[in-house]
């Protein structure tokens, strides 16, 4: 039920960025399965070219949903359950999701920072690659135009992956 919410979800917002651009039949695939992607960390490109959501770069709705999608997935469904039935009360939280929540902002704060001061990349760009990079390899930028030091950025972000108990990869 979390994943069929938080991917209809995800289609229903991404759809108004790709309704604008593509097809009404298109529009409805590809946000279905860019919602899917999102939520399960996967990351497919099937804009195709190569492009990924490059071309959606300033387009701060998807942005902000794909970004959504991805931080969601990749926390895990146990810390969801905990954040819906306590109504984000953190003396209730468990352990786990404490640790979860805190690594979670830590690592996107800190990759957000670090890529802007690496990269001639706007905010939205520095956060979106920044929530990506952990697992889920959507770019809203060409990755073979950044520097060493901000591939060196994303590739820390890579490795640390997500959450324990996420869709996510990385060494948790």
């Amino acid at each position: 039920i979390t994943t069929v919410c938080f991917e209809l979800a995800g289609a229903a917002l991404s759809f108004l960025s790709f309704s604008r651009t593509r097809p009404l039949g298109d529009a409805i695939c590809i946000s279905l399965f860019h919602a899917v992607a999102a939520f399960n960390n996967s990351g497919f490109d099937i804009l195709g070219g190569g492009t990924n959501l490059i071309p959606y770069r300033d387009d701060l709705l998807l942005n902000l949903v794909t970004c959504g999608l991805i931080v969601f997935g990749g926390m895990g469904f146990l810390v969801i359950r905990e954040i819906v039935s306590t109504k984000f009360r953190w003396k209730k939280f468990s352990m786990h999701t404490k640790i979860v929540l805190t690594v979670t902002a830590g690592l996107l704060l800190s990759g957000t920072l670090l890529l802007k001061l690496t990269e001639n990349i706007s905010w939205m760009g520095a956060f979106f690659n920044s929530v990506s990079a952990r697992t889920a390899g959507f770019s809203t930028y060409p990755l073979k135009e950044f520097t060493t030091p901000g591939l060196l950025v994303l590739i820390v972000l890579m490795f640390i992956g997500a959450s324990p108990g996420s869709t996510g990869g990385g060494i948790k």
